[in-house]
């Protein structure tokens, strides 16, 4: 069901394409550097004295390549099924999402884990109060670290989410 909703979702941002409207957001201006000649702004265009940026590009001399959104957002999305979907935020820099995604499917493994396997030949703790209490972090947290993944990927796609130099995403 989980990767029947993750591939109508991505479906349905898949349409969106990054513009200049997003690259308002930038962590630095966009263009606009002073230079001399083209040889300045990298793989820009230097027009009045003023670096023209391709949208792939980024930083006032145009020096920042920016991330596709197409390969990470379809990585976290893609993945986060089986607990995976951290990858498409380390390739962008965004490493504490990343992290604590990872940790959230880790967790929750592991309280699965310990509500079959810890509990299950201790005679009264076997069914009590613990393991009901442990299975419902688990699948709480399991469930958590999907359904952000999935939000974090379709964020990407439709370039609402900038990577973690703080730049936007391009199509």
């Amino acid at each position: 069901m989980i990767a029947l909703l993750t591939i109508l979702l991505f479906y349905q941002v898949t349409g969106y394409e990054c513009t200049y409207v997003q690259f308002n957001n930038d962590a630095t201006p966009w263009g606009t550097g002073p230079c001399n000649s083209s040889s300045e702004c990298n793989s820009g265009v230097c027009i009045w004295n003023e670096c023209l940026c391709p949208p792939e590009r980024a930083k006032p001399d145009c020096s920042y390549v920016r991330y596709k959104k197409s390969v990470p957002s379809g990585l976290s999305m893609g993945l986060a099924v089986i607990g995976l979907g951290c990858i498409g935020n380390f390739m962008v820099n965004l490493i504490g999402y990343g992290i604590g995604q990872l940790l959230f499917f880790l967790v929750g493994i592991g309280s699965l884990f310990l509500a079959y396997y810890g509990f299950k030949d201790q005679g009264k703790l076997s069914g009590t109060f613990f393991t009901v209490l442990f299975v419902i972090i688990g699948v709480v947290l399991l469930f958590g670290s999907i359904v952000w993944s999935v939000l974090t990927g379709a964020l990407m796609l439709t370039c609402l989410m900038n990577d973690g130099n703080g730049y936007a995403f391009y199509s």
